[in-house]
């Protein structure tokens, strides 16, 4: 198997599990496919698979690579998932590995942590698995993006139709490679918005240096920034967002980080202006501001796109967002900004997304079956990348991430 270079296997015969995901009823995710579980059980590790009838990817297909195909995976030490456990499937002293989204002291997943820290469970979460230079080894986040792209094209389009405008939007889910487009940059949004082409698309990836500064007016710089987010202010709100129509955020954001666009920004941005941007037909409603949707593929509420409140799900894609008003609603007529936050994105994509995120995931298996929860963490001798995501070990939280207790006073 592609294991990574020096990985170590347990001495004894390991045992793992994946758990079946009941989150919602979209989540179709795996860990791991057939395939990786296939190299696994060459390995001789043994893998029980917990049943589910909602997984991408059918259990027979696992069976057939010799997993053990059972209800009870108490034998495991190891237990892989993709999101949160619910608090009463959790089973004491095990290693746990999932997305548990704790690390920023979320308050409706604090019952979660204080759970897993009674059960003496070793939590290993995706979201911390980085290399040396902070960049994330684990995730889902190309197939989010794929994901969320489609889905923000189908509801401008969705949007543009109950104004009372025919747009190539509405045509089958392609994504935005497959329209008459330009990437263009940052410095170039002005000239394009007034002089652009209208029978295509502009495209403009915007990177940290584009918007953030120093609040003391010097330039940006990535290492201190990652250091001391608060020293910077981000001017994508008045240099970036005034020019587009839609906007697509997957950036990571850290809560002492500056937003990309606030409350108050969003009143300047979504006020109406007497020349409508989109030129008017018989029986069309006029658009009255250029920004007309946003993706968060970051799923992060109340984060670097304040007023995004709460996610919305994959059988409710779609708010509108009245800044005038601060609030909510589920009609794609009337005013304000489309919004689509899907938190779980890639389950779209079930089998292409656990494909990915399995291979990613697979070489670092045989350090996680190490790891045993009733022994001290000094004693876990792992790769670094997987000790340093290792969030809660015998009843604590580990030293990275004691700063969640003082987030959590602060926030009561």
């Amino acid at each position: 198997m592609s294991s990574r270079k020096g990985a170590r296997w347990p001495d004894e015969k390991a045992v793992m599990a994946i758990r079946r995901e009941t989150v919602n009823v979209w989540e179709r995710r795996a860990p791991l496919a057939p395939q990786h579980v296939r190299q696994l059980v060459k390995k001789g590790v043994k893998v029980i698979v917990q049943p589910s009838g909602r997984r991408a990817y059918s259990m027979q297909e696992y069976s057939n690579t010799g997993a053990v195909i059972q209800e009870d995976i108490s034998e495991a030490s190891l237990i892989l998932g993709v999101k949160q456990v619910p608090i009463d499937t959790l089973l004491p002293n095990k290693t746990y590995a999932f997305f548990s989204h704790t690390i920023k002291a979320q308050e409706d997943n604090m019952p979660l942590l204080d759970a897993i820290l009674e059960k003496n469970i070793r939590l290993i979460d995706y979201e911390m698995m980085s290399d040396s230079d902070g960049s994330r080894v684990v995730a889902f986040g190309k197939y989010a993006g794929m994901a969320g792209m489609i889905n923000i094209l189908h509801g401008m389009g969705l949007r543009l139709l109950a104004l009372g405008h025919h747009t190539p939007f509405m045509g089958a889910q392609e994504v935005f490679q497959e329209f008459p487009h330009e990437y263009i940059d940052p410095e170039d949004l002005p000239v394009v918005v007034k002089q652009g082409a209208t029978n295509k698309l502009y495209a403009c990836v915007v990177s940290r240096k584009d918007h953030y500064v120093r609040t003391d007016g010097g330039k940006f710089n990535a290492d201190e920034f990652e250091e001391h987010p608060e020293r910077f202010s981000s001017t994508f709100s008045h240099k970036i967002a005034p020019y587009a129509s839609c906007i697509i955020n997957g950036i990571y954001w850290a809560p002492n980080s500056p937003r990309l666009i606030s409350i108050p920004d969003a009143k300047v941005l979504l006020q109406p202006t007497d020349a409508p941007w989109l030129p008017s037909s018989p029986g069309c409603l006029p658009l009255p501001h250029r920004l007309l949707a946003i993706c968060d593929i970051s799923a992060d509420p109340c984060g670097s796109i304040e007023f995004m409140k709460e996610c919305t799900t994959i059988d409710s894609p779609f708010c509108l967002y009245d800044a005038k008003q601060n609030m909510y609603t589920s009609s794609f007529a009337g005013n304000g900004v489309l919004i689509c936050s899907i938190d779980n994105m890639p389950a779209q994509i079930p089998r292409e997304a656990t494909d990915f995120f399995g291979g990613l995931l697979l070489p670092y298996i045989p350090e996680m079956l190490r790891s045993n929860a009733e022994k001290p963490l000094e004693e876990y001798d792992a790769d670094p990348i997987v000790r340093n995501a290792v969030i809660t070990s015998n009843g604590q939280l580990t030293p990275n991430f004691r700063y969640i207790n003082e987030m959590r006073q602060k926030s009561k």
